[in-house]
């Protein structure tokens, strides 16, 4: 459920007492799901639902709809939509008011009657009133569904990183390569060793499975090939090395046969740095040093280095961390923190080579499909992702009903 009892104050204020709150809860939980059911229609709605997260849907063409929106959608057409939730919690107050008018006795059904007061006419009935805003809201959701009944699908909303590759480099804006089944490839070098073969297996790339037929130059490089079997999940501008002779030779995929393409979708991915800090030995403590982020160093052949240190009782750095690896040190570099004395030192162990540490969507796209996987464009060509969840609201699906609104206009 979207709404609890507590929901109902300000506008949507109601007498409830301390035996009242399950009942309103009862109301909730009954129309709530008949309103969303008659909104959307039975498919469309089950689909709804499935796209909650934290009782907020995830694709966009749902959030569209279950946020509060505006739009001219034509000279004489003004679409004014308040959001499912005040949707809902205006049918609910009249559901609720409606009933709470009449109370059930040994008698039969009688209405309540007060010595202060006196009914109003139903034009002033604010039961009314908040069913016909309602309606409003409901009209609007409705509207926009029928006249954006082609909008697209498929957008991408969450993925998940398989593999880091090596040789990135951080930057927006990357394309997306669709493994599939390798369609063509070009002769990237001959090598050396090779004789003519069928059927050789091959290594590198995302995929597996890809062998070829090979004929040598006479001088044991390969003079041509052909695609034995294509394999899966291979990714254009794969480097593929032919696994037999001298294991030189290599060609390039250029192109894939894929089962759903999709369009459009990019991504932003922060890589480590090519030759960057990677382990580190601490040399010398020094003096004169608190607990700090982001500290600069100096010394070695390399630029962008960045660590947090951490303190001993007597100024002396105790334990560091890379947070920003820089690029083009060398393994035995000798660095020195340059805060308190200038004079604690750490030698770099081992490097990094570009590997993508993490990655954050651009560009949405439309038409993918779950558990496509996809090699970010770039470096070794090395980094697979996996669309873990895509886009869904479907409105071609849409057969919800007409609502008007009550007693008057």
């Amino acid at each position: 459920m979207f709404l609890t009892p507590q929901d109902f104050t300000g506008k949507y204020e109601l007498h409830t007492g301390l035996y009242d709150q399950s009942k309103l809860f009862a109301y909730i939980e009954k129309y709530e799901k008949r309103y969303l059911i008659e909104l959307f229609g039975a498919t469309l709605y089950d689909d709804f639902v499935s796209d909650l997260e934290a009782n907020e849907p995830e694709s966009p063409n749902f959030k569209k709809v279950f946020f509060d929106f505006h739009e001219n959608v034509s000279i004489h057409q003004l679409l004014i939509s308040e959001g499912i939730l005040e949707m809902l919690k205006g049918f609910i107050y009249f559901e609720y008011s409606k009933d709470q008018m009449n109370q059930q006795t040994p008698f039969g059904n009688v209405s309540q009657l007060s010595e202060n007061s006196k009914k109003v006419t139903t034009l002033n009935s604010m039961m009314f009133t908040r069913y016909n805003e309602a309606v409003k809201s409901y009209g609007s959701i409705r509207a926009y569904i029928i006249l954006n009944s082609s909008l697209k699908i498929g957008q991408i909303i969450n993925l998940a990183q398989q593999s880091s590759g090596s040789g990135y480099l951080t930057v927006n804006n990357v394309q997306l390569n669709e493994v599939g089944q390798t369609s063509s490839m070009t002769l990237n070098q001959i090598g050396s060793g090779y004789v003519d073969a069928f059927g050789c297996p091959t290594i590198g790339g995302n995929g597996i499975g890809l062998t070829v037929d090979i004929i040598q130059d006479g001088s044991g490089g390969v003079q041509s090939f052909t695609i034995a079997n294509s394999g899966s999940g291979y990714a254009v501008d794969d480097i593929i090395t032919i696994a037999v002779g001298n294991g030189d030779a290599t060609l390039i995929i250029t192109d894939v046969i894929n089962s759903s393409i999709g369009a459009g979708a990019s991504v932003d991915i922060t890589a480590n740095g090519i030759d960057g800090c990677g382990n580190v030995s601490l040399a010398t403590a020094g003096t004169g040093y608190v607990d700090e982020e982001d500290v600069q160093v100096t010394g070695g052949t390399g630029s962008g280095l960045l660590v947090d240190i951490t303190v001993n009782g007597s100024g002396g750095v105790q334990s560091i961390i890379v947070k920003e690896t820089g690029q083009a040190y060398s393994i035995g570099d000798t660095i020195t923190i340059a805060s308190g004395n200038a004079d604690a030192t750490f030698d770099i162990v081992t490097l990094t080579d570009g590997q993508i540490t993490s990655i954050s969507l651009n560009e949405i796209g439309f038409d993918y499909v779950n558990g496509q996987q996809f090699v970010v464009k770039g470096g070794d060509n090395n980094c697979l992702i996996t669309l873990v969840k895509v886009g869904i609201g479907d409105f071609r699906k849409y057969n919800g009903l007409h609502k008007s609104t009550a007693y008057w206009i």
